[in-house]
């Protein structure tokens, strides 16, 4: 071999191994060195990974169905922006785990801090995967280096990542023997950003840890642990999982699986253990965040304008934040700054508008950009939909939100069927001595079907009035104490129901397709299902069924309300509510809570315990509102009680 080639790679062999050296009492190390390839091996493997710096070693095995579930060392393009290589995991399409275990039973100790980079997406590192998980676990145990599942009894540690649509990430920790988020003060996280996570664990049965984290004084308590994503505290003294109290910890993975298609990533680089909690914990990478993981959809007529705000962070700075509006309608949307500046590295929950303001009637969108030297790049999508100030129509103070004729039948989820009113306004609405009132899909002249609304009833501001009607038989749960209960038997396919502010028989014309006749009394109307006449602009799609409700369309959380039936309704899973939710013991409390895709939105002022048990009494959730809009993101559970403070409603999940 030629002298200067051989000294060439002696050279760079002493450059690169002094470049991954343990600093200051590092147990372990994993940087992923430089090498690239491609694993798809099903069996396992302890030598594709190199191995770790310090102690342990390191084990891979790829999913089902390989080689689309392979596992990757790539360093182009290294979407992390860490030196060298980083490695890839490409989530099983079935239940038989993909599982990359950086670290394998270092030496071992009873607390630690554990910090790694992380970015979850598609195979580039886009923000479009839509199904899988993938789980980080941290304890000890044969499950570090097999190819079985997730054990909880071998972690001490573990974080569930599951993709969601709009790019979001729900985050869950392991409690006991069941996941949670209760105590996370954040339990979504976006895709294709850069995420930085660091855990402090103590597993002894007494002594308090304490350490300094980017200056502040912290501490975790035995068998707690803290969590931190891109600087930030999320996660303050949280119960561990299941592995043994004062049980030694020496290992960490990430198992991923469940991925439809094989569309869930995950890029991992820079994995640090320490096996004491280092005393003083500087958190150093740029990084920007912003709250919101989409942008609602912004509305307004044309030279109107409509506004959105979201809310910006930043940690470890070096420049101001730079905030640019690029696309085929970028001139459409406004911000209200287009610099943050930092004050010591940190930009602090700061407010930013945006503005719509079309020109034209159509639907628009732009990109929102969002940069910081050395920090990753934020993006999010900014949409706007205008329109005529001609096709504006006037807002009831009551409208019909949904219908649901199949109660009682076999496979329904409701014993009854209902009609869910909703009051629009920020004030009461009197709606003592109203009726709605019922037709078939081919009837007309006078209703002989009409449920009358007591003289004493009203509609607190922005809530809901449950109306019940025949049950059909004996199956589905009983509906959660309705406002107002009557014998009317809906057809589950369709028909008609119409609001009017008296209880006298009112008379429609089926043969006026275009419009109804709408007379002093008419409030509104739902002819729900494809075939009813007269209808509003358009018919529904589809038709409601012994499973499906004819609910009402949202927009930014806002019900849809134009007088096409087509435009406004669509067949939903049924979800009733009344007028429960009102006040806390005489403490404003806005009531509106809605469900959809198994989150539960709701305003509430801070403080109030929320608790959420299915119905064999069993809780499967708690936690304390905050000030404002409050999210709770859950697996679907079917139908619920829900109880904020001392107030209770039942929901479908």
């Amino acid at each position: 071999m030629n002298k200067i080639i051989f000294f060439k790679k002696i050279l760079l062999s002493l450059l690169l191994t002094l470049s991954v050296h343990l600093v200051n009492g590092q147990t372990a190390s994993q940087s992923f060195g430089y090498d690239v390839g491609e694993y798809t091996g099903q069996t396992a493997s302890t030598d594709f990974l190199p191995g770790p710096v310090g102690s342990g070693t390191s084990f891979v095995r790829a999913g089902a169905v390989a080689p689309n579930a392979p596992i990757v060392l790539t360093a182009t393009p290294n979407v992390l922006m860490t030196e060298g290589a980083l490695v890839r995991g490409v989530a099983s399409s079935t239940t038989s785990v993909t599982k990359i275990s950086p670290i394998v039973e270092y030496a071992a100790g009873k607390e630690f801090y554990t910090s790694f980079k992380v970015l979850f997406g598609d195979a580039e590192g886009n923000a479009t995967a839509s199904s899988g998980a993938w789980v980080f676990s941290q304890g000890a145990g044969t499950m570090y280096a097999n190819s079985g599942d997730f054990t909880g009894f071998q972690s001490f540690v573990a974080l569930n990542f599951t993709f969601k649509e709009d790019g979001i990430i729900e985050l869950q920790f392991r409690e006991s023997g069941k996941w949670s988020v209760a105590g996370l003060t954040k339990n979504q996280i976006s895709q294709g950003v850069v995420h930085s996570i660091e855990i402090i664990g103590n597993n002894q049965n007494s002594g308090t840890v304490n350490y300094t984290y980017n200056g502040s004084t912290c501490s975790v308590s035995p068998l707690k642990f803290d969590l931190y994503i891109n600087g930030e505290l999320i996660g303050d003294e949280l119960s561990k999982s299941q592995l043994a109290d004062n049980a030694n910890i020496e290992s960490l993975t990430f198992i991923g699986k469940s991925s439809t298609d094989n569309v869930a990533n995950i890029f991992i680089d820079d994995v640090v253990v320490y096996n004491s909690v280092p005393s003083q914990i500087n958190s150093t990478n740029p990084t920007i965040v912003v709250t919101e993981h989409t942008i609602p959809v912004m509305s307004a007529i044309v030279l109107e304008q409509d506004e959105q705000t979201i809310t910006v962070s930043g940690v470890n700075l070096t420049e101001d934040i730079s905030l640019t509006v690029t696309g085929e309608d970028s001139d459409l949307f406004t911000l209200s700054a287009y610099s943050i500046a930092h004050t010591q590295g940190v930009v602090d929950n700061e407010v930013l508008t945006v503005t719509y303001k079309p020109v034209e009637v159509g639907i628009h969108s732009a990109l929102l950009n969002l940069k910081s030297a050395g920090a990753n790049d934020i993006t999010k999508v900014l949409s706007g939909k205008a329109i005529d100030a001609s096709a504006v129509v006037d807002l009831p103070d009551v409208i019909i939100t949904e219908v649901f004729g199949g109660g009682g039948n076999s496979g329904a989820p409701y014993s009854n069927d209902y009609i869910e009113l909703y009051n629009t306004t920020d004030n009461p609405v009197d709606i003592g001595g109203w009726s709605v009132q019922y037709y078939t899909k081919a009837g007309d002249g006078e209703s002989s079907n009409i449920i009358e609304i007591p003289a004493d009833m009203s509609i607190p501001a922005r809530s809901h009035f449950l109306i019940q009607g025949a049950s059909g038989g004996e199956y589905g749960d009983q509906l959660f104490t309705p406002d107002v209960e009557s014998t009317v038997n809906f057809a589950a396919d369709g028909g008609k129901v119409i609001l009017y502010t008296v209880n006298t028989p009112q008379t429609i014309d089926k043969s006026m397709i275009s419009s109804i006749i709408e007379n002093q009394y008419f409030k509104d109307y739902l002819p729900f299902g494809k075939e009813p006449l007269p209808i509003w602009g358009s018919a529904m799609t589809a038709n409601p069924s012994k499973t499906r409700s004819a609910g009402r369309k949202k927009e930014n959380n806002v019900y849809v309300y134009t007088q096409n039936i087509g435009d406004d309704f669509e067949t939903q899973v049924p979800s009733p509510q009344g007028t429960e939710l009102t006040t806390v013991d005489g403490i404003e409390f806005k009531t509106e809570v809605v469900v959809e895709n198994g989150t539960v939105s709701f305003n509430a002022v801070a403080g109030l315990s929320v608790e959420i048990y299915n119905l064999f009494g069993q809780k499967i959730y708690s936690t304390i509102t905050q000030e404002g809009n409050n999210s709770l993101t859950l697996q679907k559970q079917g139908v619920v009680i829900l109880m904020i403070g001392n107030q209770v409603t039942k929901l479908m999940l």
